[in-house]
């Protein structure tokens, strides 16, 4: 491990890019009015181009990242001012960040040299941070973080979104946030006429995350969870009805987080969770009847979703859920029995948008922290988030968060476990049972009905 210990300090506050405002955002004290009672912000969050929060993989000594769509102590980092416009971050373990070349790592022994960077502000709020070597740190597509970009774009600008945060509390799918994501299995939709597609529509996200529930409770299957025991089933080798039992894979890419999306080929995709993702799209009949855009992308009508249990039959014998507004109205009952799985420890299917996109809950962040205030330039006293966590089945690693609204909520019971001899005998762990022998009388002779039940009367 590369530990730095440089104590040289520096100020480059003259060299600014067109456009770009040194300081203050970081220190919002400074900038506020005299008579107000503004809260320096000693601690920050910083949110990313992707909506993912910057952290220091570890608490510190170690890289630094952009991936999880949570906030816990990884991502609070310290702010230190150095001269006018210039900052220091101190990860939560007390080491610091800094740039070497176009590597950034969060190990450094002090916060001088490579740890002080150039604090630059925009109109709209956010930061760049520029390092040493004048290359500004960015957060890419992959969650990687480094120090390549010469200028600052979306990548590279962040939003302070949370400043002093007195509480940050969750429910989530696993005993911790890095636990329930590595639970979560992170597939994709198939573009069209890709690999096994071969309709020119993308097979859509509806099928994509009932894939990512199915996977899920597979995995918690071969976790050893007595609860999800009998959802073993749930995905076989290849992805096939009829293969052997096999453990749900992680990724639906061979090659993640190594290239994006785009640069990836159908030798890179894995077969398995393809076909589940195709065969539930075939299953809820959503075969882009109603089109799709040029792309190929479109939207899985919610009156569909319910269909994908017809997926479970001949796996497992559980019940699903797919419950929803028809009018994509959020509804208070609707993010409450969301909520209520994720309290269960489960993973959720929700809807956000006006009926936009279905990703997959698998947290509940509930956070109090100052915010900026633009109009008065200065850290407003007390806000509050409430939003679910969740990965949104793009293909790419990281998870994001989004409002603590929902119109859609899908889910599965834990499947009933059937007997191993009987999963054997018949192929099937759904199969029935050898019927028992006919009775010659019934066992509990029940009274005749009446030919013609009375007609109920109701108060007008």
């Amino acid at each position: 491990m590369h530990r730095f210990d440089v104590t040289q300090t520096i100020d480059y506050a003259s060299e600014t890019d067109a456009g770009e405002t040194p300081g203050g955002l970081v220190n919002a004290a400074l900038a506020a009015p005299k008579a107000t009672a503004a809260v320096e912000c000693r601690k920050a969050v910083l949110r990313s181009n992707w909506d993912t929060y910057v952290y220091a993989r570890g608490g510190g000594g170690s890289t630094l990242e952009s991936r999880g769509g949570w906030v816990g102590g990884w991502e609070v980092f310290t702010v230190h001012r150095v001269g006018r416009h210039n900052v220091q971050l101190q990860a939560s373990n007390g080491d610091w960040v800094y740039a070497s070349g176009t590597v950034v790592r969060a190990d450094g022994l002090n916060g001088g040299g490579d740890a002080v960077f150039q604090r630059m502000t925009y109109s709209n709020g956010k930061i760049a941070l520029r390092a040493r070597n004048r290359r500004y740190l960015q957060a890419n597509v992959e969650g990687q973080v480094n120090a390549r970009a010469t200028r600052a774009g979306n990548w590279e600008k962040f939003e302070l979104e949370y400043c002093e945060p007195s509480r940050i509390e969750g429910r989530w799918a696993g005993n911790d946030p890095i636990d329930a994501y590595r639970k979560v299995r992170k597939y994709d939709q198939v573009d069209g006429d890709f690999g096994p597609n071969t309709s020119g529509c993308a097979s859509g996200c509806g099928a994509t995350v009932w894939a990512m529930v199915f996977g899920w409770a597979d995995h918690m299957a071969k976790l050893g969870d007595a609860r999800w025991a009998g959802a073993a089933n749930l995905y076989r080798t290849d992805g096939k009805k009829n293969g052997t039992p096999a453990g749900a894979p992680e990724w639906m890419w061979n090659d993640v987080p190594g290239r994006m999306r785009t640069s990836r080929g159908t030798s890179n995709l894995l077969s398995g969770p393809a076909n589940i993702v195709l065969e539930i799209r075939g299953l809820i009949g959503d075969w882009g009847g109603s089109g799709c855009t040029a792309s190929g992308s479109r939207f899985t009508a919610p009156h569909i979703m319910g269909q994908a249990t017809k997926f479970m039959r001949g796996r497992v014998s559980a019940n699903l859920t797919a419950d929803y507004d028809g009018a994509s109205v959020m509804t208070h009952e609707g993010k409450t029995k969301a909520k209520r799985r994720l309290e269960d420890k489960q993973v959720v299917a929700i809807g956000i948008g006006h009926y936009s996109h279905y990703p997959l809950a698998y947290g509940f962040e509930d956070a109090r922290f100052a915010k900026w205030d633009a109009s008065k330039r200065r850290w407003a006293r007390s806000s509050r988030h409430q939003r679910f966590v969740v990965h949104m089945g793009w293909g790419h690693p990281g998870s994001t968060n989004v409002p603590y609204d929902t119109w859609f909520q899908g889910w599965i019971d834990p499947p009933r476990v059937v007997s191993q001899s009987s999963n054997q005998a018949n192929g099937s762990a759904t199969a029935p049972a050898k019927p028992l022998p006919r009775a010659n009388k019934p066992l509990n002779p029940q009274p005749k009905l009446p030919g013609k039940l009375p007609t109920p009367s109701f108060p007008r």
